[in-house]
This record gives C-alpha cells, structure tokens and sequence, in this order.
C-alpha cells in the first residue's frame, strides 16, 4: 500500500483535528490580544515614564541652574563688600546700612532640620548655632575673636552674611571668609567648632587657581556631614592681589527637593549625582559618581556622599560612549540599560558646564508592573475558559493516542530507520545501510539510500584529494614578490578548475659575479591533478638546476632531460619561457621553450618588441636544443610582459577572444603606473570584456618594469 493511502487513513481516524485547530485558533486569539494589549500598555507606560523623567532631571537642573546663579549673584555681592572693607571705603554704620529693609519680624532661630550632625544610621544631632554672631578664629593659633582678629574688616561682615541669608531663607549653610595668613571668618557661629584647615579644601584652591567665582562639585561638610555645594570667589586688595577666598555653602537638599513624583513611579528609584572623568587603568572616560539618593522603604531619603571612588557602570560600552557624549554636550537625554542587574530608564541633565550632572534611575519592572499585572488578569481569565474545553477533550486525545502510537509505529517506523541512517552517514559512516521491506515509496527511498552512498563515498574522497592538491599547489606559487633594485615586479595567477597547470616563479640568479633574478612562467598542457603534479615537478626540477654550474641553455636541457623521464608515457608536455635579468648590467636574458614570445614595451620609442626564440616544450624530446637569446642596454621605463594563453585568448559571451592587441593596449596606455597598477588594470578589462562567460584556460601574467633612477618604487 502507498504512503498516500496510509496517510488517508490516518487523517480520516483523527477526525477531531477540526475541532482541536478551531479551539488553538481561539487560544492563539485571546493570547495575542492579551500579549497585544500588555505591549501598548507597555509602551504608554514607557512612553509616559520617559517624559516625565525626562521632565523631572530637566526640572532638577533648572532649578538648580536658577538657585546656583541666585547663590552666585550673592557671593558676589559678598565678596564686593569684602573687598571694599580691606579697602578701607566703607564709612559709616555697616550695620545699619545692611539691616535696612530687613523686617525684624523674621525668625532669626537655626533651623533644627539644617543645623544637625548627620551619623552614618541616617539619623540628625542638632546643634545650636548664633545669627548674631561669627566664628573667627586663626587656623595656626588657638586665639578667637581676640586682638588682631577682633581688628580685622571681618569683624564688620555680618549684617552683610545676615541679610544675604534672609533675602535667602533656608538656601545657605555656611558663609565662609578665609584669608591667605590662616584668618577665617564663619557665620553663623558655631561653638563645636573643628579645626578643620579650609585653605586645603578644593573650593579654596579652585578659586585661587582661576581667579573667578565658581560653582564647586559636591562635596561631604566637615560640621554637618551633610553633602553640600560650595560657590567661591577669590577675594583681592587693592592691588589686585588675591587675599582670601569668601564662600556660601550650600546643602544639595536645599535645591533639590524630595519630589513625590518620583516615588509615584516607583518606590526603588534612585538619584545620582556624576561627572565624566578620565578612568585610572586605561585613561579612557569614564562616569564618576560623585553623590548619591537612594529611595528606602521606610527611611527619609538622603543624599550620601561616595568618598571611595565608584564608577557608573551599566554593562553597555557603547551606551556609556553615548551618555558620555551627551554630558560632555550639555544634553538632557533618557536611556534605558542594565543598572546594579536590573533593567532600568535613566534620565540625565547636565547641572555644570564641566559635565556634571544629575541622573534619575527607576527600574523598568516598577514602570510596567501595570501592565503586567493587566497582562497576567487576561491570561487568567483565559486559562478559566480553557480548562472547561480542555475537559471535554480530554477523553478524545487520549483515545487517539492510543491510535497514533499504532499507527505511528507503522507509519514512522521505516521512516526513523532513514532518519537514523542519515544521521551516521552526516558522521562520516560510510558503512551505514538501511533494511527496509516495504514496498512503498519508504522502500523505495531506502534501496537509493544504499545505493547512493559507496557514490557519495568516493566523491567526498575526490573532492578531499582535489583540495589537498589546490592547497599545495597554491603554496608552491611565491607568496612574496621579489624585492630587487632596479626592477619593480608583478605577478598574479587565477585558475579556471581546483588545479590548474600555470605555474609562475621568481628565482634569485647570479651571473659573473653580478645578482639578478630569473623569471620564470610555465603553462602544462591540460586539467586537473596530473598537470598539477608536473607542475609542482617542473617547478622542482628548475629550482634545483639553477642553483647549479651551467647557462641556461644546459639547464633548460637538463631540466627537459628529466621531465622526458616522466611524461614519457602519459603524453604530457609543457611549454615554458624562462629569462634572466641583471639589472645592473642592463641585460635580459632567455630561452623559449615552446611558449608564446614576451613583450618588451619601450615608451620613448612607443613600440613593442617580442623576445622570440626557438626551442620545443619540455617534456617532448630528451635530446632537444635550448639556445638562449639576450637582449642589452634595456632603459628605464622599459616594461617586461609575459604570461599564459589563457589571458589573450579568454573570450566573452560572443565567442570574441580578448586578443594580445588589446594587451598591449592596456600595457602602452597604463606604462607610466607601478608593476602592480598596469596588472590590476589588465585583469579587470579582462573580467570586463568575459562579463559572465566562464573561464576555459588558467591565467598567468607576470610584468617586470625597469624601475626609474635603477630604484623600485618601495626603495
């Protein structure tokens, strides 16, 4: 019986597949309305957390944009009217000057929330601070507020630091005034006060450095351990000498606020403040994380400052590369990458022209926990709906497997026998064979299979031997062209099959005491591994004789000689045209043995000049006759051309051959160009003029041009 028949009868026992593809069909349906409706939601969700993280960082940073210039505009006004009092051009009351327009209903108690010692637990200390008062001290005495401390212009500041702060409340921490000889000034004054050298500090130097106001990155404060930003000015005498620096410091949670949309969209978020900086191994770029706000759960959120240095990795070197690039550029952008293991939308904005700039992380699982929660609600339902059919199908399917494992034993068995056997013989086991007794088309198939594979067999064996050969024959042709003053060489050999029977090489000679080099091109007449081997033995037998006594015409006659030897009763032959040049006496020198004549191309005198000769293919006559023939005072400029026949007599779709016309063509009009130029120029009109005609002879072409000045164009 047909496996057509079979197949019959089994479809017409599984006459509930209607049934089962109807009920997949409504399965697939539900499932991709409800995987369709989980990836919009995802992609609302994406596309709304974008913007509004995007508008969040973008917030952040104009706010703190607009509150640095408010604290810059401050201390300068700070630093004028320090300068004026070292100046002396202050008159009269300094604090009923300042005090003017300032309403003595405002509250002038510390703040319990600004003015507290943060431990490492999170947890705040307050400490009690004076507005009336500021701490003066010299940093390399114990003395305070005494003598020349008392004396000094400082002493007059704070109805200056007073006002400045009420016209900001709550925005600065610490105004600060240090001097070069160690006098420093803080207000409002502190009584646990520490010693702490501010001359050292980052915000001192920078501004001393520069010469301007600036905006300092974050750093932990030495009283509060709280993270602050520092904006300080150099301040100058009369001169124009920097005296001091004067400073405001700034709690970074007085600009940047708890922001409860941010919390909306996730309770894992977290605030980073980096920097792009140069990586310590390598020197490439990198993001430094300079401060950072992480979100507990039942904690306050707060800004820490990371004194050991972290990097802002997130597994991805070319987005990295990206948001380097954008905070170098002062863009404001949002990614989504790999962050502490998670998959999470980070949002950035630059907060300073150095690339400083804050980042906001939130993983990508809070963001879409909506939709995956709609998504997992519509699987539910579903999988309710699918347990009811699947009962009702159940007593059917497992009716029909008993069927199918019968018939599949029947129909398949021969099958799998077939599988199994192909599987072995991908292996390599040639020996497998299959026992099928059927006589379907299963038996059928089975009885080629065994026929087919001692065929496969041998070609696999044939195809290995013929790449073995191709391989050693492409290692017999010069992987280097020589390199010989005077003389600039070219060379190139395409095959039409595997092997090919077109042999090139270059021999170092030395004639009369006098180096050269030997040119030598064969052609074997015929295809495949047999002329491949009389190639590689020809090749052998010239390397070896020309290394010995003798002129060319008693080593082409020897060489002949042996080859004779060999291609005695196989009927091949090879012709060959081998010469010799010495480019310091001026002289070529060669013998042709069967082969085309070469061409030399004088451009002086634009003519071409064939260098014949008489002499039989090797391989024909043991006894035959090699005269050589020598040709002087060859002039720089001159070009050398030979090759096989293939070149000349390719032929494209028309059946036109390319011709040694259109050889010489391409040597006169290319003359002026390097060896190499004028091959590369022949070989491509030559696959032009083929277009798609297939290549029926091998393709040898050596060019040798006497180099200007007696120099090759590497010398």
């Amino acid at each position: 019986m047909r496996i057509r028949w079979k197949l019959l009868i089994l479809l017409l026992a599984i006459s509930v597949v209607p049934m089962l593809v109807m009920r997949y069909n409504g399965h697939t349906l539900i499932r991709e309305l409800g995987t369709e409706l989980g990836v919009q939601m995802r992609v609302t969700l994406m596309e709304q957390s974008t913007a509004t993280l995007k508008r969040l960082v973008s917030d952040h940073a104009r706010v703190l944009s607009r509150e640095r210039e408010l604290i810059l505009l401050a201390l300068q006004v700070q630093k004028s009217e320090l300068e004026k009092r070292f100046a002396g051009s202050r008159t009269g009351d300094p604090a009923a000057e300042w005090s003017e327009g300032i309403s003595p209903d405002r509250p002038r108690t510390p703040l319990p929330q600004m003015y507290c010692r943060q431990n490492r637990d999170g947890a705040c200390h307050p400490f009690s601070v004076d507005y009336d008062r500021q701490t003066m001290i010299h940093l390399s005495t114990e003395a305070e507020a005494a003598g020349p401390v008392a004396d000094s212009p400082l002493a007059s500041m704070i109805p200056v630091y007073r006002s400045l702060r009420e016209i900001h409340p709550g925005l600065f921490l610490w105004q600060i005034t240090i001097l070069e000889d160690g006098l420093l000034s803080i207000y409002p004054a502190v009584e646990d006060f520490s010693r702490h050298d501010a001359r050292k500090s980052r915000w001192y130097t920078a501004a001393v450095s520069t010469g301007t106001a600036l905006w300092t990155l974050p750093f932990l404060d030495p009283r509060t351990h709280k993270l602050t930003f520092v904006a300080s000015a150099p301040v100058r005498n009369q001169e124009g000498v920097v005296i001091g620096v004067t400073a405001i410091v700034v709690p970074i949670t007085a600009i940047l606020q708890d922001n409860d949309s941010i919390r909306m969209l996730s309770g894992h978020a977290e605030s980073l403040i980096v920097a792009p900086e140069p990586l310590p191994d390598s020197g490439d770029t990198g993001i430094r994380i300079l401060a950072s706000e992480a979100q507990p759960v039942r904690q306050h959120r707060g800004w820490r400052f990371v004194s050991e240095i972290q990097w802002f990795e997130i597994g991805d070197g070319a987005q990295t590369e990206n948001i380097i690039a954008d905070l170098q550029a002062g863009r404001t952008g949002v990614r989504e990458a790999r962050y502490k293991g998670h998959q999470c939308l980070m949002a950035y904005s630059t907060i300073s022209s150095r690339g400083t700039a804050l980042v906001l992380i939130v993983p990508k699982a809070d963001l879409l926990a909506q939709a995956v929660s709609m998504e997992e609600y519509v699987r539910d339902r579903f999988a309710q709906r699918l347990r009811l059919t699947g009962l009702i199908l159940i007593g059917i399917i497992l009716a029909l497997i008993i069927l199918a494992l019968f018939l599949s034993r029947y129909v398949t068995g021969n099958i799998q026998k077939l599988v199994d056997a192909s599987s072995r013989l991908a292996e390599g086991d040639f020996s497998v064979r299959v026992r099928i007794r059927a006589r379907d088309e299963v038996g059928r198939l089975g009885r080629v299979f065994n026929t087919m594979i001692p065929a496969l067999e041998d070609r696999m064996q044939m195809k290995q031997g013929l790449e073995l050969a191709r391989n050693v024959q492409q290692s017999l042709l010069p992987r280097e062209l020589p390199h010989i003053g005077g003389l600039d060489v070219a060379a190139r050999s395409i095959y039409c099959d595997e092997t090919g029977g077109d042999f090139y090489d270059f021999i170092p000679v030395r004639r009369n005491g006098t180096d050269g080099i030997g040119v030598a091109i064969g052609d074997v007449a015929g295809h495949g591994i047999s002329t491949a081997l009389l190639m590689a033995s020809c090749r052998a037998l010239l390397r070896c004789r020309v290394e010995q006594p003798g002129d060319m015409a008693e080593m082409l006659t020897d060489v002949n000689r042996l080859i004779c030897n060999d291609t005695e009763a196989t009927g091949h032959f090879m012709t060959l045209f081998y010469m010799e040049i010495i480019p310091r006496n001026r002289t070529v020198s060669w013998i042709r043995a069967g082969h085309d004549p070469a061409l030399l191309y004088d451009p002086e005198t634009d003519t071409f000049t064939e260098l014949k000769g008489s002499g039989m293919a090797l391989g024909i006559e043991p006894e035959a006759d090699y005269p050589g023939e020598q040709l002087k005072q060859i002039r720089p400029g001159q070009v050398l051309v030979n090759g096989t026949d293939g070149v000349w007599e390719a032929r494209n779709p028309h059946d036109e051959m390319f011709g040694r016309d259109r050889l010489r063509e391409l040597v006169r009009g290319h003359a002026h160009e390097p060896a190499e130029k004028i091959l590369d120029h022949v070989f491509e009109e030559m696959a032009k003029f083929r277009a798609f005609a297939p290549r029926g002879d091998d393709m040898t072409l050596v060019i040798v041009k006497v180099a200007e000045n007696g120099k090759t164009p590497e010398s």
